[in-house]
């Protein structure tokens, strides 16, 4: 008769946690330049909306939009630390195979931890939110049932219990409800918002040749404004500096 097995240690339940999320093979990709990508709410609602659109051939209900774009506001503090157009915090390599190495905090409380990884990079906001989209679609469909059905506390439960995030759950479904409540008045109008320019990927590319720094992951509370686009070595330094700070980071 086998053994009983203990409570699993803290970092055991992070590294299964990290096995659940769905990470593209790490070949054939490239590692760019971390920019900040700034959006507004209505900008990453359209996004959304269009992605939403292509990816399942109907329109989303308002209630569906507002969780999905109150998410993305939790995940890079309101759009003001948005990098590559990274909607979600996701892990792993973009579709057209980019990347960013960044500096992120796991865990929470006692557990909380500051690590590098790999995250997903984007040429263009409808790249990055149809990649979202499709992530929830293939591996996280519990929440995205739940956000159609206008529940944003079971959409991040969904989200839980597959991984997503190793935050606290409650302290993220009070975020989100909250978010989903204000962006739910959100007026797109006729086409949506103007979305922002595409990226230049080979100059991204270039950059990251030449050792552009680390920057730390989009935290939960706003960051100072800096324009779209712009790179971010500033930031990146100050990112350095502030790493340590107790501050919690639910990555995805």
């Amino acid at each position: 008769m086998p053994a009983a097995i203990g409570p699993l240690s803290s970092a055991l339940v992070s590294e299964l946690q990290r096995a659940e999320r769905p990470e593209p093979p790490r070949t054939h990709g490239v590692d760019v330049a971390p920019v900040r990508t700034r959006l507004t709410p209505q900008q990453a609602a359209t996004a959304l909306d269009r992605a939403y659109r292509t990816r399942f051939g109907e329109a989303p209900r308002a209630e569906t939009v507002a969780i999905l774009t109150a998410q993305w506001a939790h995940e890079t503090g309101r759009g003001e630390s948005m990098f590559n157009y990274n909607f979600g915090g996701i892990k792993g390599r973009g579709p057209s195979g980019m990347s960013v190495v960044q500096r992120t905090r796991e865990g929470f409380g006692a557990s909380e931890r500051v690590i590098e990884d790999r995250f997903r990079a984007y040429a263009s906001a409808e790249e990055g939110a149809l990649d979202y989209l499709s992530l929830l679609d293939t591996r996280y469909g519990e929440a995205l049932d739940a956000a159609r059905s206008g529940d944003p506390a079971g959409f991040v439960r969904g989200l839980k219990a597959r991984g997503y995030f190793t935050g606290h759950e409650g302290s993220y479904i009070a975020s989100v409800s909250s978010l989903a409540r204000e962006m739910s008045g959100l007026e797109l109008g006729e086409g949506g918002a103007p979305l922002p320019p595409v990226l230049d990927s080979r100059a991204l590319f270039a950059r990251a040749q030449h050792g552009a720094p680390l920057s730390e992951t989009p935290a939960h509370a706003p960051a100072p404004f800096v324009d779209p686009l712009s790179m971010v070595d500033a930031l990146a330094r100050s990112a350095l500096r502030i790493a340590a700070d107790p501050r919690d980071r639910d990555p995805a």
